[in-house]
């Protein structure tokens, strides 16, 4: 009987440390320190899905020109000029502006790190800020390299106690950058993310990317990868993710269609986008007739394409901004073969972080027969889910059509928000359908 029971212990301190070692692998342990964010003081409505754009050249400064502009979909400005009549138009049609050069200067990747003014440059900040009900910050540094991420880090003090309704605006850096040590500061792209968040203690992160036909022919190859990275950063320390999207090409050879842009718009929602920021509204470095409006303000292509996509992202803002993103799950294989390989990292990167379809609750036996990239998502203060998913079959082409199925709960309420407009949905034989166009997206709630 001893011998048995010695037998027993040994299999059950077997089993216990075999559960130990296991439960490690399979579990994962957040990378960021969680924090909560105050942003109920904000000039800028933070409550909302919000859509800017990057540059409104300054000599189009006119009521006409903004009132197109504001008919666009548009919230917010970032890179414009600055004069007391326009910034009072802008409070009358409801737009803001990041200003350059008004209250701060304003830096980009290029210049020389002896050119940026230290925190000195911010002695008496509050008592000489000129402001005005249109303005939401102040946009400081685009793309900027880690080794300024202590300057930033005052900077955002400064914020906090002298102009606490005003935000100080960074953009950084995407992967495809060249030269890290020099543009980064880093040797890695993932470390330059883990500095800002951990020196930078900004309740946002805003990055720029533009996946087509731009660092490499067809879509950049990390595009998902380089989504994921500043996504989970912002998921994890408890920031809004914004991103500088595509809205332009080098030259009219890729000049973008509209799979493109809504494909790149839903995508970003999927991993939990909460401000979408068209770069550019006037050319500014891309091809004059591909951006949303040429340099005399008409209407571009692009401006039609935009303007739908942007109205369907604030018929979406009100349910979307009732949850909290948890990831995204590709599923099926594209038929692009830049995406393809992104579908399978992004299914690795989920395996590191045990993290699955399963965690989309409410949501059972999901089928898809095409490729399609499902954005989870679990709602704030209840117990509702949601999924966004995002036709990925092939971005550059209009007629990939995919359809999506699955099944819930006999007593839930399934809701699909198909461009932007709700429908209740009904199963048949106990199975939900939804059909999504060629790059775009579909939420679904559950409640």
């Amino acid at each position: 009987m001893r011998i048995v029971r010695k037998i027993l212990c040994v299999l059950l301190v077997g089993v216990l440390v075999f559960s130990t070692y296991s439960g490690h692998f399979d579990s994962y342990t957040p990378k960021y320190q969680y924090k909560e964010y105050d942003k109920s003081m904000y000039t800028m409505d933070r409550n909302k899905l919000t859509i800017g754009v990057f540059d409104f050249a300054s000599h189009l400064m006119t009521e006409e020109h903004l009132k197109v502009l504001k008919e666009c979909g548009i919230d917010y400005i970032i890179h414009t000029g600055n004069s007391d009549e326009f910034y009072r138009l802008c409070e009358e049609y409801g737009v803001g502006i990041f200003a350059k050069n008004l209250n701060t200067k304003r830096y980009i990747a290029s210049t020389p790190r002896e050119a940026v003014d230290g925190i000195e440059a911010f002695e008496n900040f509050g008592a000489r800020y000129k402001d005005y009900p249109s303005l939401y910050g102040d946009d400081i540094y685009d793309e900027p390299g880690a080794y300024f991420f202590d300057l930033f880090a005052e900077i955002v003090e400064v914020y906090r106690k002298e102009k606490p309704e005003k935000i100080p605006f960074f953009n950084l850096h995407p992967m495809y950058c060249p030269d890290y040590n020099y543009y980064l500061g880093t040797t890695t792209y993932e470390e330059y993310i883990d500095l800002y968040v951990e020196k930078v203690d900004t309740d946002y992160i805003c990055f720029d990317i533009y996946p087509f036909d731009n660092s490499e022919y067809g879509i950049y190859h990390n595009f998902l990868y380089n989504m994921d990275l500043v996504a989970n950063a912002c998921r994890e320390s408890g920031r809004d993710f914004w991103v500088i999207t595509q809205a332009g090409a080098n030259n009219m050879t890729y000049e973008l269609r509209k799979e493109q842009v809504g494909w790149q718009l839903y995508t970003s929602l999927a991993y939990g986008a909460v401000s979408l920021i068209h770069a550019c509204y006037t050319p500014c470095w891309w091809a004059p007739k591909s951006s949303i409006v040429d340099n005399s303000g008409n209407k571009n292509p692009l401006y039609d394409i935009v303007q739908e996509y942007n109205r369907q992202i604030h018929n979406l803002s009100d349910v979307f901004m009732k949850y909290k993103n948890l990831g995204v799950v590709p599923m099926g294989k594209p038929t692009n073969f830049k995406l393809a390989p992104q579908f399978e990292k992004q299914n690795e990167v989920n395996k590191e972080r045990d993290f699955s379809i399963k965690k989309l609750k409410k949501f059972k036996n999901i089928k898809s027969d095409n490729a399609v990239l499902i954005g989870c998502f679990k709602e704030k203060d209840g117990d509702g889910y949601a999924a966004l998913f995002v036709n990925s079959v092939d971005p550059y082409k209009e007629k990939n059509t995919c359809t999506v199925t699955f099944k819930a709960s006999s007593k839930a309420k399934v809701t699909a928000y198909i461009k932007g407009e709700p429908v209740v949905l009904k199963p048949v034989n106990g199975v939900y359908t939804i059909q999504i166009d060629s790059g775009d997206g579909v939420i679904v709630t559950i409640d």
